[in-house]
């Protein structure tokens, strides 16, 4: 496979070098030139990361050759014109099918083929296939197609059941949306319409208040209030997560530098992406902003979100490992979420393990939802971790957490994410 690798430039650009479809680029091409297909399949494979961590990027090259000869066998048994097939990029391809009625079938048969296991090194491997779907609309363009499928596909990549998302109507405008927002949005940074916000943390052990996560809000003119997910995802459309992360990093420090006298001690919680993590510079620039800002050091804790798609972790566990040797704190967030948790835990060096609210809503579920919430519990428990629960509406699920052994909470029982000025009272009165 490194032979392969090495001959990748020169390889014809219209032929993906590793499954033998077509390129990205072709497909682009396609759409932008050709007749537009009357159906669009995009498919991911869920946690494919993982493979790429366990058998390294060679052992994710034969993963990915295996699918292709999977899709092109699959497609030679499709009556009429062979349709056309492509690697798009990582563990993404495309289908164009000229009957768009003939897709949410085609889907169903690629799922099966598909989630039938990967032999890598003796070792069988199960990939989690996951498609989207868009039909054609009168006078849309390939772009505003892609857009559709490509949210169809997100949908379907983040849903617990579903592995299959037909694009609706109405996310044409959905997508119209973010492509509008994408453009505003380096504006609204240099006008300071993005409004950083805190959200208390509480210990268990006392009910003293500890910090704040920060989160963003824009109050848009057009399509109202945007929380941090909308943000982000716009963001991620337009090629613009790293000018925000750090925009929302600084401003957030320097909000909090300004907090000092009885709440000085209190913690701050910024969160950084994939993306930052990317940049060799990511801990220098924090540290910059800490020194600059005058914020101190041991008030802080970094959180990377568990869905993150971090390409290098052992170069992110060194950009982490010096922040924590400057007396910084590390949270993994949102636990529960994602595909890589345990090579998460093992890979980067941290001190809390944060519950996203759906396993703390577990623990009011079933009995065997229970017992896998407290086997985290208890293994962040086991690695050094403290535990922060995050989503706690009511007292039940506040005991019930404190039962379970977590440390720290979060959530619209004592009060949901507030505006610096109206922060800054909450916590000199709950601190009292």
């Amino acid at each position: 496979m490194n032979d392969r690798r090495e001959h990748k430039a020169a390889h014809d650009d219209q032929r993906d070098w590793i499954t033998g479809l077509a390129t990205g680029k072709a497909a682009r091409l396609r759409l932008e030139h050709a007749v537009l297909p009357g159906a669009m399949l995009l498919i991911g494979l869920a946690g494919f990361r993982n493979v790429n961590v366990s058998h390294g990027r060679d052992g994710g090259d034969r993963a990915l050759a295996d699918v292709g000869e999977r899709i092109r066998r699959f497609l030679r048994v499709i009556e009429g014109r062979p349709p056309f097939a492509a690697r798009t990029g990582g563990a993404e391809f495309l289908i164009a099918l000229d009957a768009a009625a003939s897709a949410p079938l085609v889907a169903r048969q690629l799922v099966a083929e598909l989630h039938r296991p990967v032999e890598i090194e003796g070792s069988a491997i199960h990939l989690s296939p996951r498609i989207g779907i868009a039909e054609k609309h009168d006078a849309e363009d390939g772009a505003a197609y892609m857009r559709r499928a490509r949210m169809a596909l997100e949908e379907a990549m983040r849903a617990d059941t579903r592995t299959i998302v037909q694009s609706e109507a109405g996310r044409l405008d959905e997508a119209m949306m973010d492509e509008t927002l994408g453009r505003h949005m380096r504006h609204a940074l240099d006008r300071g319409e993005i409004a950083i916000l805190f959200q208390p943390q509480f210990a268990l052990h006392d009910g003293r208040m500890t910090g704040a996560e920060a989160l963003a809000r824009w109050q848009h003119p057009e399509f109202g209030t945007l929380g941090g997910e909308a943000l982000f995802a716009a963001a991620a459309r337009s090629d613009f997560v790293l000018a925000l992360s750090r925009h929302i990093q600084e401003r957030a420090i320097d909000l909090a530098a300004s907090w000092g006298g009885a709440l000085q001690d209190l913690r701050l919680s910024i969160n950084v992406t994939a993306q930052d993590l990317a940049s060799p510079d990511m801990a220098d620039r924090l540290l910059g902003y800490l020194a600059d800002h005058g914020f101190r050091k041991d008030c802080l804790t970094v959180e990377i979100t568990e869905s993150a798609l971090i390409d290098d972790l052992e170069a992110a566990g060194q950009q982490f490992g010096r922040l924590r040797a400057e007396g910084l704190r590390i949270a993994l967030d949102d636990f529960g979420t994602g595909y890589s948790s345990l090579a998460y835990l093992s890979a980067l060096p941290l001190d809390y393990l944060k519950l996203d609210k759906r396993m703390t809503g577990e623990l009011q579920g079933s009995e065997r939802d229970r017992i896998v919430v407290r086997a985290i519990i208890a293994m962040a428990k086991a690695l050094g971790l403290e535990v922060i629960a995050e989503g706690i509406e009511s007292e039940g699920q506040r005991d019930l957490i404190a039962h379970e052994g977590c440390d720290y909470w979060q959530g619209f029982l004592r009060a949901g994410a507030l505006e610096a000025d109206a922060f800054r009272e909450f916590a000199l009165a709950a601190n009292r």
